[in-house]
């Protein structure tokens, strides 16, 4: 049961950044027909892409805990515990928004080995973030969840919801 829950866990961290531009990014434009920007517009397709999944990290990672928070029944004797394991994962998620931020400082990869670097880039900091993520979940969920409540983790993990399903 642990083990499914930190694989949907260690999942998470690269499926938060999929949820839109971060802030302050620059807008997309249309082409004159009203379709989707021209590939050249504002560094193309694949530049878009990478910055869909920079999304608002912290505020995604917030509604995660808020909601896993509630279906889990955190007591407030384990209120201290889960302070510290949402810190922790806020903290965690540093690689992911400085690589955003690089990203979005940077022109598109027009080539495809420019466009692999720019991916496995961002997956290092997924890697690293998944470093400090995976212990802190492991520890709070061994340590700090009764059984009924690794029951709920689980079945969070497995139906798509919060950060428990991996959208860390």
């Amino acid at each position: 049961m642990v083990k499914q829950a930190i694989l949907a866990l260690t999942t998470a961290v690269g499926l938060l950044a999929a949820a839109g531009p971060p802030a302050g990014a620059q807008a997309q434009q249309a082409d004159p027909q009203g379709g989707n920007p021209p590939a050249a517009a504002n560094g193309g397709w694949h530049h878009r892409r990478m910055m869909e999944m920079c999304g608002d990290v912290d505020a995604h990672l917030a509604a995660m805990l808020a909601y896993d928070e509630v279906r889990l029944g955190i007591t407030p004797a384990q209120r201290p515990a889960w302070i510290k394991l949402a810190e922790t994962l806020h903290g965690a998620m540093e690689p992911i928004r400085r690589e955003c931020a690089d990203l979005a400082r940077r022109p598109s990869a027009s080539t495809l080995p420019a466009r692999l670097e720019q991916f496995q880039k961002m997956a290092e900091a997924r890697v690293a973030a998944m470093r400090t993520a995976v212990p802190a979940i492991e520890q709070f969920y061994n340590a700090s969840l009764s059984p009924e409540q690794k029951k709920v983790a689980d079945e969070l993990a497995g139906h798509g919801c919060g950060m428990m399903h991996g959208h860390m």
